[in-house]
């Protein structure tokens, strides 16, 4: 780990930290420091991603198309394994999750525009992308995307149970970046889940602002 990398990381890191700060300073304000983070986040490490790059990917199954498949039905699997440790072992206790307050359209279409458009290029690029390194060894790539995962969780939930709901849910990304090196296949398995658990949700609330 030279200082280029440390040189990539140490502004997202100071982002991070920025921000979970910000949820106990200024917790009704959430939805605002977590969109100046997740842009600033991309905005930083913009150079690890390219639009065309990315659409070049689909021509090639073997390095990209098999291993987004795989790595959505791993997806689905730790999802299915986390309803079911919700229901169980991890019932009733705390998750720790940072509540993001947002009410009105105006608001909620800028929290769900937030999840699905930019929080799966902002945690893939920092905690895949910066994070994970390749260079000094196998085992330093396992124990960065183990840390990565780590740092990713502190984003979300900051209780020991929610933390390991998130790691069980990073393991298919962490997987196929490590056995593939290619950045844009967890970026398509996190913006494919991130719609298809998203999508539901503004049905219902577009559905609930509708009927009011």
């Amino acid at each position: 780990m030279d200082a280029k990398y440390w040189k990539k990381l140490s502004v997202p890191l100071i982002l991070e930290a920025l921000f979970i700060v910000s949820t106990f300073l200024f917790p009704k304000q959430a939805l605002y420091t977590k969109l100046i983070f997740v842009i600033a986040v991309i905005v930083w490490l913009h150079d690890e991603f390219s639009f065309r790059r990315f659409l070049r990917q689909f021509r090639n199954v073997r390095g990209f198309i098999l291993p987004v498949a795989a790595g959505c039905a791993g997806m689905l699997v730790c999802y299915f394994l986390r309803e079911y440790f919700d229901g169980t072992v991890w019932m009733g206790k705390a998750t720790g999750m940072i509540q993001i307050w947002y009410r009105g359209v105006p608001q909620t279409a800028l929290f769900y525009f937030m999840t699905i458009a930019l929080v799966p290029l902002a945690e893939e690029l920092f905690f895949r992308g910066a994070a994970i390194t390749f260079k000094s060894g196998r085992g330093i790539a396992v124990l960065t995307a183990v840390i990565g995962a780590f740092l990713c969780a502190l984003t979300t939930m900051l209780g020991t149970v929610g933390i390991l709901q998130i790691l069980l849910m990073a393991i298919p990304l962490v997987v196929t970046y490590l056995v593939t090196e290619n950045l844009y296949v967890p970026i398509t398995i996190h913006y494919i889940y991130a719609i298809c658990i998203t999508v539901p949700e503004i049905i219902y609330e577009a559905l609930r602002l509708a009927l009011r």
